[in-house]
Formats: structure tokens, C-alpha cells, sequence
């Protein structure tokens, strides 16, 4: 199922069917996948268009895979202090700077679900 990702035309395309899929999936299968939404997530933030704090992928990272992972029996402590940083750095950028319309872009199901059915 994972496979289908690879058919997104764009990176946020892409982490939105990952979760989709994550939500889904068994233990052993969502260890390793949550951990690679995780990092592909990071990355995307690195880039320079990209608001530092409060943007599209921080707030996935932040909102959805954060409680997957909390949920995991056996997760890095580090990992997960790490992610906690993250939210609530998040959440006080938020409290004090309002995220506008261009950093929040509405996350429609109905363009990721067309890769799923076939």
C-alpha cells in the first residue's frame, strides 16, 4: 500500500497518504513507516520557502503522527521528548503568532484518496 505514495504529485500529497496508510496499519509495519514520515516531515521543513515553526508540515508532524507514536509500546524516549519539543513550541507559536491562511493549506481527502482507488 505504501507503493501507491510514490504516485504523489507532490511532498504534502505524499505524507498525507503515509497517514492515511499509518492509521491503518499493524505494529510491526508502522514502527519503521511512522519513523520515516517522521524524518521525511523534518526535512521538508528545512526547506528555505518553508515558515520556520508554524507550517503544513509541523502541523502533520505535530497533530497526527505525534499521537500515532505516542501510542507505540515501544518508542525511543528521546524521540518522543524530541516530538513534545516540537508541539509545544508549535502550539505556543500559534497561541501568540495566529497561523495565516498560506502557512495552513486545507488537507483534502478527496485528492489523496484518488491514488488509493483504482
Amino acid at each position: 500500500m505504501l507503493a501507491v505514495t510514490q504516485n504523489a504529485s507532490s511532498l504534502e500529497e505524499r505524507c498525507e497518504l503515509t497517514l492515511l496508510f499509518l492509521k491503518q496499519m499493524y505494529y510491526p509495519k508502522l514502527f519503521a513507516s511512522a519513523y520515516n514520515l517522521i524524518s521525511t516531515l523534518r526535512c521538508a521543513e528545512q526547506a528555505p520557502e518553508i515558515p520556520v515553526t508554524v507550517n503544513y508540515f509541523r502541523k502533520m508532524l505535530v497533530c497526527d503522527v505525534f499521537l500515532i507514536i505516542l501510542q507505540l509500546p515501544q518508542v525511543d524516549k528521546k524521540l518522543e521528548f524530541n516530538l513534545l519539543e516540537e508541539a509545544i513550541e508549535f502550539y505556543a507559536c500559534c497561541i501568540f503568532k495566529p497561523p495565516t491562511a498560506e502557512n495552513f493549506r486545507s488537507c483534502e481527502v478527496s485528492s489523496a484518496m484518488q491514488y488509493i482507488c483504482f
